[in-house]
């Protein structure tokens, strides 16, 4: 018999579940990763989302109660706004970024949090079997069907990356603000401002984009981390090992100095005196 239109579908339904869970991965790392720019706004942003179409981020009772209740709206919009006049003020724009180092970590676990249900167990929806790859929702769309050991553990690392994802993404907007010294800093405010509003809209609403955007901060973000840190340690430590100079003396009573050759601690002996 020919199996290959079995073997078709089974290709097709494997390739469509990988990136439908690549995608609604990618939603919630962008999401997370403009928690570390902007966090209140970013929040913001996902909660209206959630209140003017609810089919597309499809939020727990719970996360909805906190971030798309009228209540939470009103004091994310709030919030919002001491954010960004605060970021537009020179000396205070500091003082903000060094307390919002603490607050991230938290604002990214309840931006990714937003977005799980893009990937929760659905069982089935207008008559479609549970144990199906996949279950229709209300707007014809899929949603990934998982086990709940599966979906935890999705959720425990997608909450892991978010949080490291978005206080990268900080520390990189606290680099490109070392550049925007005086009037600049209203300009980067704003920049940032429409970033996350462009990122965050386009995520949840053009998904297939999202894996893109998400690639662009990860890459963006690790190189500044990677700038920042990484090349600066190694550089420390190969300057302090050039130079370094060991006084002694030779065999026959000579005074003089070894100086480091090499990072294996080999010295040439250069004698400075002859002891008569």
């Amino acid at each position: 018999p020919n199996c290959w239109p079995y073997l078709e579908i089974i290709f097709t339904s494997a390739t469509m579940t990988f990136f439908e869970g690549l995608q609604s991965a990618a939603v919630s790392m962008v999401v997370a990763g403009n928690e570390g720019i902007a966090p209140f706004l970013t929040l913001f942003l996902v909660g209206a989302i959630e209140k003017a179409r609810p089919e597309l981020l499809a939020m727990g009772e719970t996360m909805e109660s906190i971030v798309a209740s009228w209540p939470g709206l009103l004091f994310l919009g709030v919030m919002t706004v001491l954010e960004f006049v605060s970021k537009c003020v020179p000396v205070l724009d500091e003082i903000v970024d060094s307390i919002m180092v603490w607050i991230v970590p938290f604002m990214s676990i309840l931006g990714t949090l937003s977005t799980m249900g893009l990937v929760t167990m659905n069982s089935s929806s207008d008559g479609a079997d549970a144990t199906d790859d996949f279950a229709n929702d209300d707007e014809g769309g899929r949603r990934l069907n998982a086990s709940d050991g599966a979906l935890l553990f999705l959720q425990i690392v997608l909450i892991c990356f978010g949080i490291v994802l978005a206080l990268s993404m900080h520390v990189t907007k606290m680099f490109v603000r070392l550049l925007g010294v005086g009037w600049l800093t209203g300009i980067l405010t704003v920049v940032e401002a429409g970033w996350c509003i462009t990122t965050v809209t386009m995520a949840v609403f053009i998904r297939q984009i999202s894996i893109f955007l998400a690639g662009v901060m990860v890459v963006g973000a690790g190189y500044v981390v990677k700038k920042k840190w990484w090349d600066k340690r190694h550089e420390g430590e190969g300057t302090g090992e050039e130079g370094q100079q060991i006084q002694g003396g030779d065999e026959e009573g000579g005074t003089g100095s070894y100086h480091a050759t090499d990072d294996k601690g080999k010295a040439d002996f250069i004698p400075t005196a002859v002891a008569t």
